[in-house]
């Protein structure tokens, strides 16, 4: 079966009589700049990136980003992604499972309602045509904004199962925030300063990118990305769409890199690589510290640092994974509960 994601999209939305445009990323960049939008994986550059990503997973993916219009104005975003190997598919966006669409929420009530619901059936309707058995949405619940996504998947019997994603507050003052983390993370820090060189890379030759991205090879011991996947992550960090952060030793060798994207309000945790032989050394606290230092300069107002992955919860994350959530944790403010819903169709 050859399927193709654009035709059978133009198709439903025309049956549907929904108002959408298709992968226009002039009007999709000009919405998130005046809406606010700061779920990053809606960001043309970041579902490119997570197509490159995935596509050594699947044989095939393809990605649509639906313009969603309310009276001849865009009014949301919705991405989405069709993963196929051999004659089985899967739905998601980004790297994960399907995200809810933003919506602007200045509209009225009942037309957010309406945008959502369309949304909801068109996964509904792709899932029958592609014989998927299990539709799953994840997302981070906030208060006020979720609920109708939420409601939808209920109304089908979803099952729902929640973890804990860990955020800093970056509007509190340097002081404020010393004073919330982790206490023995600001002596690891004050110890790390005197031991590495840092810089932090707005720009950066691919050089310097090259070496980072060999000291993940080294450290992880196989590929985790293809090579046009970094070539991608260079490629933002020169557009002002990430920023990387590099330690060196006394002697000028790499010893850790990390890469931070940003969004309007939002900067997240993308990508880090630290020498293990220096496990017991503070490097990795470093790097954080001063990514949240250059965060707080460019005005963003939250950090998404990552998953707790506590070792009891649902998705039963390994233990190498709950100590990584763990170290974190130190540095979060707050923390919000993602939540998982899926429904298994018949």
């Amino acid at each position: 079966m050859t399927f193709e994601l654009s035709d059978w999209l133009k198709q439903y939305v025309q049956n549907a009589n929904m108002d959408v445009r298709f992968n226009d990323k002039v009007v999709l960049e000009e919405f998130i700049r005046t809406s606010g939008c700061s779920v990053i994986d809606h960001y043309t550059w970041m579902s490119d990136y997570h197509k490159e990503y995935l596509a050594s997973q699947y044989d095939k993916v393809q990605c649509a980003s639906l313009l969603l219009e309310s009276n001849g104005k865009v009014a949301g975003v919705f991405t989405i992604n069709v993963r196929q190997t051999e004659n089985s598919y899967e739905l998601g966006s980004s790297s994960a499972e399907v995200l809810p669409p933003f919506i602007e929420q200045t509209l009225s009530r009942k037309v957010k309602h309406k945008l959502y619901k369309q949304c909801f059936n068109l996964l509904l309707a792709l899932s029958d045509t592609l014989s998927i058995k299990n539709l799953a949405s994840s997302f981070d619940f906030q208060s006020g904004i979720c609920e109708p996504w939420y409601n939808l998947f209920l109304q089908y019997g979803a099952k729902i199962n929640v973890s804990q994603n860990l955020f800093c507050d970056l509007t509190m003052s340097s002081d404020a925030y010393l004073n919330a983390i982790r206490e023995r993370y600001k002596n690891h820090i004050k110890r790390a300063d005197k031991l590495w060189n840092i810089s932090i890379k707005t720009q950066i030759n691919w050089q310097d990118f090259y070496l980072f991205q060999q000291l993940h090879l080294d450290v992880a011991g196989f590929k985790t990305r293809s090579d046009l996947s970094w070539e991608m992550l260079y490629q933002a960090v020169n557009r002002q769409d990430a920023f990387v952060v590099i330690v060196l030793d006394q002697s000028n060798n790499l010893v850790g890199a990390a890469l931070f994207t940003v969004s309007n309000e939002v900067a997240t945790y993308s990508v880090g690589v630290y020498d293990r032989s220096l496990f017991a050394s503070p490097v990795s606290h470093l790097v954080h510290y001063r990514a949240i230092e250059k965060m707080r300069d460019l005005g963003i107002k939250t950090y998404f640092i990552g998953a707790k992955n506590a070792l009891n919860e649902w998705h039963q994350p390994s233990e190498k994974e709950s100590k990584i959530g763990e170290f974190k944790e130190g540095f979060a403010t707050f923390s919000l509960l993602k939540t998982h819903l899926s429904i298994e169709l018949k």
